[in-house]
């Protein structure tokens, strides 16, 4: 199963804390579904932590973060504003590849993946997520409830 996030794949919302994005997927959670591997990918591995704490105890759990976003003081403005661009400034594959050598797949994966998002998702997910939370708060709140 591969859910997607509130504000991805043309999934609206208007609350982007953690949180929310973590109720969200509770239901894929509570069923007494067993998994081998949980994956989160950027936004989704801050997610996929705090969903640790809903995975049965009586079985190990693969978990893998695939580029999470972490602290980078400073920085925040500049990824918004990157972000900002290429919501509004989608790109053809054949510009991208020659940008940045990408493979045309790769290319079709970045315009869809920019198409699926607008300005308001971008903004909202800053807004909350860079301000309310920390990778250090998660990592915290990872140790927590490893001892729980």
């Amino acid at each position: 199963m591969a859910p997607n996030l509130l504000g991805h794949a043309w999934r609206r919302g208007t609350d982007y804390r953690v949180s929310t994005l973590a109720e969200d997927l509770l239901p894929h959670f509570v069923k007494d579904i067993s998994y081998d591997v949980v994956i989160g990918h950027s936004l989704g591995g801050a997610v996929a932590l705090s969903l640790l704490q809903f995975l049965p105890k009586t079985k190990e759990v693969t978990v893998i973060l695939l580029d999470p976003p972490l602290e980078i003081e400073g920085t925040t403005e500049l990824y918004k504003s990157w972000f900002l661009n290429e919501v509004a400034n989608v790109k053809t594959a054949e510009e991208l590849a020659d940008d940045l050598g990408w493979s045309r797949r790769d290319c079709v994966l970045h315009i869809l993946g920019v198409s699926m998002c607008d300005r308001t998702t971008v903004e909202g997910v800053f807004l909350v997520i860079f301000q309310l939370w920390t990778w250090t708060m998660l990592l915290t709140l990872l140790r927590l409830l490893s001892t729980a």
